[in-house]
């Protein structure tokens, strides 16, 4: 298998994987009902800084950056 294929397939699994958890933290809020604690808070936004370095990887992967 060549490297840019390897590429390829490792960004978009990335990109599906950010997209998924993306996905996830959407209806969580969405469907929240009920006023969120502090720990909540943090866990969000540790998981969205995680979800926009997932697109970051994901971009550089699929555009071959780094060479």
């Amino acid at each position: 298998m060549s490297r840019r294929v390897l590429h390829i397939l490792c960004g978009a699994s990335v990109l599906f994987a950010a997209l998924a958890l993306a996905h996830i933290i959407h209806h969580f809020f969405s469907s929240m009902h009920q006023p969120l604690s502090i720990g909540m808070w943090v866990s969000f936004v540790a998981a969205t800084a995680a979800d926009v370095f997932a697109f970051i990887g994901a971009y550089l992967l699929l555009m071959g950056g780094g060479k």
